[in-house]
């Protein structure tokens, strides 16, 4: 099937972009008309071919799948051998997970540095109150002491 679906899209590519080719050379010849419409020929150039891009990337998707889900072998041999799938029986299946630790969780020994209060409950974390100093006006005295407005001493 990978040898089906890297033959199918090396045709679809050569076939598609050959294409695209003859399409960017006709929009060359024809781009410099944008400039009577008051557009810049040059950024027009740029946005057609990467919308031109862009349809030809979908295009080829699309095509290597039709093309893919189109071919069929021709002969029986070539058909895949169909073996039963083994379903796994629930006696067989074990289930497991990783532990959880380092993976960013926290016990609360851990959040309160290994030990516990009584009630086995953790501190609140403590809030900090910043006080701003009060501010300046720029035509108030420097609080300095120099006698001059805080916008001629040390407002500059």
């Amino acid at each position: 099937m990978g040898t089906l679906e890297k033959m199918a899209m090396m045709q679809v590519i050569d076939a598609k972009w050959r294409d695209h080719l003859r399409e960017m050379d006709d929009l060359k010849e024809g781009i410099h008309l944008r400039g009577y419409g008051q557009k810049d020929p040059l950024i027009e150039y740029k946005t057609e071919a990467f919308n031109m891009f862009l349809e030809l990337m979908d295009l080829i998707s699309a095509e290597v799948l039709d093309l893919v889900f189109k071919l069929y072998p021709e002969r029986p041999e070539q058909l895949p051998s169909h073996r039963p799938r083994r379903v796994p029986r629930r006696e067989d299946m074990i289930l497991t997970h990783d532990s959880a630790a380092g993976a960013g969780f926290v016990s609360n020994k851990e959040s309160t540095g290994g030990e516990t209060q009584k009630s086995g409950k953790a501190d609140p974390p403590k809030v900090q109150t910043i006080h701003a100093a009060e501010k300046v006006g720029r035509n108030e005295p420097c609080p300095c002491g120099s006698g001059k407005n805080i916008k001629i001493c040390h407002g500059q």
